[in-house]
């Protein structure tokens, strides 16, 4: 049947502006936490860049695409932390005329300590919480990344720069 919309986006609708709902004030608070971790001022989209460099080296447009952002604002939010020391600028072991980007020992120290702050407030949110909920809340966690994921990888379309 042509024209029929599907039953359940009613509920689509209502878990979209639910997780809005919460996941707003959440990064708020993440912020927050992260600041009073003395995280060099940094905000939530360098913390999500040093965590990636954490795990492992990138080039730019890997990042980019990794963190599902244009490259250019990889570039923007790399300046400020290679000149605060906390990421640097290397050759590619691979490929000498690739930069790679890497944490340097002060930017891991930064990241683990915010991190830290964030883990520890997020771990006394689960704490109140019954084994039930915590149980029903971490499978709907991997389903919302795994959905997330497959959304992501689609919108790209191959064009990881109009993301």
């Amino acid at each position: 049947m042509t024209g029929t919309s599907r039953p359940d986006v009613s509920l689509d609708v209502t878990c979209a502006e639910r997780l809005v709902a919460v996941l707003l004030p959440l990064m708020r608070q993440l912020s927050v936490e992260a600041e009073a971790a003395g995280g060099d001022g940094l905000t939530m989209a360098q913390f999500r860049l040093l965590a990636a460099l954490v795990r492992r080296a990138y080039t730019a447009g890997e990042l980019a695409c990794h963190l599902g952002v244009a490259a250019s604002t990889v570039t923007g939010l790399v300046a400020p932390l290679a000149k605060r020391g906390l990421v640097e600028r290397g050759q590619d072991a691979a490929d000498r005329r690739v930069v790679a980007l890497r944490v340097t020992e002060h930017g891991l120290a930064c990241y683990r300590q915010m991190e830290e702050r964030v883990l520890l407030f997020l771990t006394g949110v689960f704490t109140g919480l019954p084994l039930e909920t915590k149980q029903a809340l971490l499978l709907g966690l991997n389903a919302l990344d795994r959905a997330i994921g497959r959304q992501r990888h689609g919108a790209f379309n191959g064009h990881p720069d109009r993301w």
